[in-house]
């Protein structure tokens, strides 16, 4: 398993959440990330993204990212973006400081909140 570059993902980060939540970072002024690292097991070696990959079971980390003033949270499976919310519910929560397994690209659905 590679270590995935934290700098290029917090970069990143930044960047995906200056273009998709400007008045937030407006407001904000700036952006202040916490992260989370940990090892994950997919079916195929495609990871969490879903489409062709070798029928193998492959770990690779997992990274969490977000910012809590502004409430958003990115998920990264190896260097790649897999998904970004906005206010998770409890089950994403849960997902990532208890369980340390969050959802592939397909199923992160479940982790909006309901109103």
């Amino acid at each position: 398993m590679n270590l995935p570059c934290l700098l290029n993902i917090e970069n990143d980060f930044k960047n995906e959440v200056k273009m998709r939540f400007p008045l937030l970072v407006e407001q904000h002024g700036h952006i202040e990330p916490e992260l989370m690292v940990f090892s994950q097991t997919w079916g195929s070696t495609s990871l969490g993204f879903g489409g062709i990959g070798g029928q193998a079971m492959t770990s690779a980390y997992t990274t969490v990212i977000w910012d809590e003033f502004m409430n958003v949270w990115a998920v990264y499976f190896g260097n790649r973006m897999a998904y970004i919310i906005k206010d998770p519910n409890d089950l994403f929560m849960e997902n990532v400081f208890k369980s340390h397994c969050v959802a592939s690209v397909a199923k992160h659905g479940k982790y909006k909140k309901v109103d």
